[in-house]
């Protein structure tokens, strides 16, 4: 309803029931979706091919727990924030209650919404090229049978690509639409299986030792191969600055503690701060010690010259590989015992994990379209619940069908070389939404004094301003990198990779602009009082 005031602006009042949504997480199953956000397996594929191939001499697992430490302080923000305010809408929300309304519906909207759809077009490259192209090569030589390795080419060709982006989003909308208990279901037998696959690989190179199940054949060959066509494994800066240039390369994965801040409202005991600490910060913690000791362990095994080859090869000249899989799946080349056992179980690790990864993508966008609806920043109907479990069904449909667009220009353009900027399109979602919690004590004190973080200080300053500041000054550090660090365009040029994420900023903001255009909502003051019905 509206009062009209002696000719001013109308005051509206909209009375807005708060969605009821069933709490069916708890903190475990929280803790394994931020894990599973970035778990090592997906995320760091592109970024440690493009850090061995571009930047040999840096020191890959330095460089990674840099990244992990400044992500920390984000996680410590969104901690304190979702433990303040559990309410799903994740960024949107925080941004239009810390910052404005106006800047969530770009930066939000861009970073987890349109980011996300072109994360699921990067799903879609990623199940071609690391997960089922592997796995059916990989089947094809232990069982003899030529029929896998045909299907192994035919996912890594354009069609297939598209085919099987198309497939991951399917996948996708349809875990999401099961609801959130047989999400965490789903999630706990990936971790088992993933998990499973990885302790077997372990204990079997322990047990016979890396010369018993490896080869340096592939890696030698590609060292040639590279080495023909112009590449010099000892190029690049010197260590200390090698290893600075891959911190963006290592943020590539290590910028999503906080995932689980978009359905925030749907988890149990999410108002707690011990419950965020530990599904936020504790999950960037395992995942940097994590992947920084893996990185070394790998290369201390492998020929890392070759394995630069490999990389460089892979991201330039994939015509020239002496093997269409990735350069890591190489080092366990051969019969089925020792060997080909490793590389399948490699293979099943991969796949494990990469299909309960892509659903986060699907679930976080779903709820950020979902908080927006029902402040007519997007259409009302897409917060219509549907089924026992309510789940936002139309949202979770409209966003599968953007993904198709970019699904698309990564199968048939060169766009996936564009994929590190993605890191981009996050970051400044994730920095304006720290740079509100940082401010909060100073011009918003009210919400500060209620708020987890209120007891929390260093110096007389608070936690949540070193934190939130830190992380707004690492976001400013990997602007920087990627406008003066070509290497980072994967070989587009410069100028595209900040025209792609200018394009979808403003894509945003036309959204925006269309939606207050055609939602026929009337302008004036707006005060807003949310409800809740109980029994």
């Amino acid at each position: 309803m509206s009062i009209m005031a002696d000719g001013r602006d109308p005051l509206v009042i909209t009375l807005r029931q708060e969605s009821s949504v069933s709490r069916e997480w708890g903190v475990l199953d929280t803790l394994l979706y931020n894990l599973m956000t970035m778990n090592f397996a997906v995320m760091f594929t592109v970024p440690f091919l493009a850090a061995v191939a571009l930047y040999p001499r840096g020191d890959l697992p330095v460089a990674i727990l840099i990244a992990g430490v400044l992500c920390c302080a984000e996680a410590v923000v969104y901690a304190f924030l979702a433990s303040s305010v559990p309410r799903s809408g994740g960024d949107y929300f925080l941004q239009k209650r810390l910052v404005s309304q106006a800047i969530g519906k770009v930066f939000a909207f861009t970073g987890v919404v349109l980011g996300g759809a072109l994360w699921m077009a990067i799903a879609g490259w990623f199940a071609a090229n690391v997960a089922v192209g592997p796995l059916l090569t990989v089947v094809g030589r232990l069982t003899g049978h030529d029929a896998f390795l045909s299907c192994a080419a035919l996912v890594r060709s354009s069609h297939g690509v598209f085919l099987l982006s198309l497939t991951v989003v399917i996948w996708s909308a349809t875990v999401n639409i099961w609801g959130l208990r047989t999400y965490a279901i789903l999630q706990r037998i990936s971790w088992a299986v993933g998990a499973g696959a990885l302790i077997f690989l372990a204990l079997l190179v322990a047990l016979l030792g890396a010369d018993r199940v490896g080869s340096a054949d592939l890696y030698t060959e590609a060292l040639m191969r590279a080495r023909a066509l112009g590449f010099d494994p000892g190029a690049g800066s010197g260590a200390a600055m090698g290893t600075m240039a891959l911190v963006p390369v290592a943020a590539f994965s290590l910028i999503y503690p906080a995932w689980s801040v978009q359905q925030v409202g749907e988890v149990r005991r999410a108002s707690r701060l011990r419950s965020q600490l530990v599904t936020m910060v504790l999950a960037e913690a395992l995942t940097a010690v994590f992947s920084a000791v893996v990185v070394a362990l790998v290369l201390a095994n492998v020929d890392r010259d070759g394995l630069a080859a490999g990389a460089y090869l892979f991201l330039f000249e994939r015509s020239a590989m002496p093997d269409p899989n990735v350069p890591f799946y190489w080092f366990f080349d051969g019969s089925l015992w020792p060997s080909g056992s490793a590389v399948l179980a490699l293979a099943v690790l991969f796949n494990a994990w990469f299909w309960m990864w892509v659903p986060d993508i699907t679930l976080a966008a779903s709820r950020v379209m979902l908080a927006m609806s029902s402040d007519r920043s997007l259409p009302a109907w897409l917060g219509d619940p549907w089924g026992r479990h309510r789940a936002p069904a139309k949202a979770i449909a409209l966003f599968s069908a953007v993904c198709v667009v970019p699904a698309a220009l990564y199968a048939y353009t060169p766009l996936w070389r564009l994929t590190l900027s993605v890191t981009l399109l996050n970051v400044l979602a994730f920095a304006v939404t720290c740079a509100g919690g940082a401010c909060a004590p100073y011009t918003n004190r009210e919400f500060y004094r209620e708020s987890t973080a209120a007891r929390f200080e260093i110096l007389k300053v608070p936690l949540i301003t070193w934190c939130g500041g830190g992380f707004c000054l690492f976001a400013a550090f990997l602007v920087w990198r990627f406008a003066v660090d070509a290497g980072l365009a994967l070989g587009a040029p410069r100028w595209a990779l900040f025209a792609f994420v200018a394009v979808t900023y403003v894509t945003a903001y036309l959204v925006q602009v269309l939606v207050t255009r055609f939602g026929g909502y009337r302008k004036g003051r707006g005060a807003e009082v949310i409800y809740r019905l109980t029994d």
